[in-house]
């Protein structure tokens, strides 16, 4: 509406008060009338198209109103009108805050002073939204004024002052009858909910005192004690709606209560009122106590609150997971020590089978695994996965935990579902310092099984680590080299491991064709030159080495298998050559070099195949 605000600047030096004859009323003149008269939704609603020309003409004092004022004044009107629907003279008045104008235009019978405007303001809406008392107050007095008047976008005047207006406002309407416990939005909130959660406090306690209904509730069945605890409003507040009787248990769609609400918002005071009379014991549909939620959130303050007043350090949620299980997770030291002063199951399990120091070594935190293990946590307890703690500790490469872990883990080589030892799973952390202190603390043999894992990490630091460590034996497996290339295609690694031992000479033909297959062809000329006879190995397609080296356009290659004694007149399973197949990629020195060495040959029909 910047075009009213605009337009109201020229108009005001025109428009002085005693251009209309209505004097100021006395309010000691008489008593002041609370009218409770309700419009009817067509009354209201009811377009009336504001034809008051003439009678605006005949009805002003023409001594003191000139004829240039009223045409001003019709001026502005016809044009803010023609930018918003429905828009009366009346509001444009109240908008001015000209308040004689305004006793003026409610004499006229065709104003009707609840008239919404295209964007569902009201006049009284216009009035609070202007803050001006003075006109909020007479329009109040008014005998057609709804009070109740809803908008579609501010709700009643009630709702709009708790939203944007003065506590004055609000309480004149208040005064006045207007209705407390009307409810705005799908939501269903009251004035009350609403003050509370926008934090206006001076309006919440005007209709805390206002007689509002304590126990409504919005459609996620919050309580006006659920808004305040959340929104952490004023202990005064919270103990005034206790007062005026607002359900301290009362529960919502997820079976919460106002304590669990403090409690989640981290309001000290708050959860120290509720807890003189709410149930603490209370849980919400996954089976959460306030002392969860404590836990979970890391307000080691407010949880010694709880167990101060009985709250049960033990029990369990839905899924069978305690508080010192969240605290444990949720890395909340001081929470635990709080929680270990009680008598609280240091190795409860959840539904996974996962205790405290599973979580604990999860995120690797020694602090935490050592004041657990002080108080009895038992390292050996497997999970779902057969995974212990150490397991966890060493995934996440935290040497220290593992370190202390250690100390009280029996079995050091259990598996896991996954047949993974904590070795395994600190190769996978890559640590190189905790992967040389397991190896050293427990002697662990190398086998194939820990290769796999350390090839598949594809880290060169932790693979030499392991070969420095490995029997000849295994190394000289001829499986064992297929893997290497399979799980890394890493020449640099193909080399570390050839350093330490020559690659088996019986499958040294079938290595290069695998490699070639796979496309490591940097690997496949490395193996070359370990290739003493050279043997055409087919495929399942009847393919050899040298069709997959033309395959990849790897014309080194080629040339090196040729010189290996790789067949060039070679066909395969589909009778396609060698040389048909080069000349298909359009590699033309792949083709020179099998031209080079070509043989011509001859089909059972004497048809040259070329």
């Amino acid at each position: 509406m910047n075009h009213i605000n605009s337009a109201k600047v020229n108009m005001m030096p025109v428009f002085k008060y005693e251009c209309f004859e209505d004097p100021l009323p006395n309010p000691n003149s008489k008593k002041i009338k609370y009218k409770n008269m309700k419009l009817s939704q067509n009354r209201f609603n009811e377009k009336k198209l504001p034809v008051f020309d003439s009678m605006f003409q005949i009805s002003y004092n023409k001594n003191i109103c000139t004829t240039s004022t009223v045409q001003n004044f019709m001026s502005l009107y016809n044009r803010v009108n023609k930018l918003q629907k429905d828009y009366t003279p009346l509001h444009l008045a109240i908008e001015m805050g000209n308040f004689h104008l305004i006793q003026f235009l409610l004499r006229l019978p065709t104003i009707n002073v609840n008239t919404f405007t295209g964007t569902g303001f009201t006049g009284l809406h216009m009035a609070i939204k202007s803050e001006n008392v003075t006109i909020v107050k007479y329009l109040c007095e008014y005998s057609d004024i709804d009070l109740e008047a809803t908008s579609n976008c501010v709700g009643t005047p009630l709702i709009y002052a708790t939203l944007i207006s003065t506590p004055i406002i609000l309480k004149t309407l208040i005064d006045y009858g207007a209705d407390v416990n009307k409810t705005f939005t799908a939501d269903c909130l009251n004035s009350l909910m609403l003050a509370i959660h926008n934090h206006k406090n001076e309006h919440s306690w005007i209709l805390a005192e206002s007689g509002i209904c304590p126990l409504h509730t919005d459609v996620k069945k919050w309580n006006a004690l659920h808004y305040a605890a959340i929104f952490k409003a004023s202990t005064e507040l919270l103990k005034k709606l206790i007062e005026i009787g607002c359900d301290q248990n009362g529960i919502t769609r997820e079976g919460m209560t106002p304590l669990h609400h403090a409690v989640i918002s981290g309001s000290i005071d708050s959860v120290q009122i509720l807890v003189m009379k709410a149930d603490i014991h209370i849980t919400d549909e996954n089976g959460l106590t306030a002392l969860h939620y404590a836990a979970y959130q890391g307000h080691w303050e407010i949880v010694k609150i709880l167990l101060a007043a009985g709250s049960r350090p033990n029990k369990k949620t839905n899924s069978k997971v305690t508080p010192l299980h969240f605290a444990a997770k949720h890395d909340r030291f001081l929470v635990v020590e709080e929680l270990l002063k009680c008598y609280v199951d240091v190795n409860a399990v959840t539904m996974q089978c996962n205790t405290p120091l599973h979580y604990a070594a999860c995120n690797g935190n020694e602090k935490m695994v050592e004041v657990l293990l002080k108080h009895g946590a038992d390292p050996n307890i497997p999970n779902k996965d057969n995974d212990l703690p150490i397991h966890l500790a060493c995934l996440r490469g935290a040497i220290d935990a593992v370190k202390l872990l250690c100390l009280n883990t029996s079995n050091m080589d259990c598996r896991n579902k996954n047949n993974m030892s904590p070795l395994h799973n600190a190769i996978l952390s890559t640590n190189e310092k905790l992967i040389k202190f397991l190896l050293n603390k427990n002697k662990c043999s190398i086998d194939t099984d820990l290769f796999s894992v350390a090839l598949r990490s594809g880290n060169i630091h932790i693979i030499k680590i392991i070969i420095d460590r490995t029997n000849e034996s295994i190394l000289k497996d001829e499986v064992f080299w297929f893997k290497i290339i399979g799980f890394t295609g890493s020449l640099e690694i193909i080399k570390l491991f050839v350093k330490r031992v020559q690659p088996p000479i019986s499958v040294i033909s079938s290595l290069v064709g695998y490699a070639t297959h796979l496309g490591h062809c940097d690997i496949a000329r490395f193996l070359l030159e370990y290739v003493r006879t050279w043997d055409d190995l087919l495929d399942g397609e009847g393919n050899t080495a040298l069709y997959y080296a033309i395959h990849k356009n790897d014309t080194e290659l080629v040339r090196l298998l040729i010189e290996k004694g790789s067949n060039v007149n070679h066909i395969n399973d589909a009778g396609i050559t060698l040389l048909q197949f080069a000349s298909k990629n359009a590699n033309t020195e792949i083709v020179k070099l099998l031209l080079k060495n070509w043989t011509t040959c001859y089909s059972s029909n004497n048809e040259t195949i070329l």
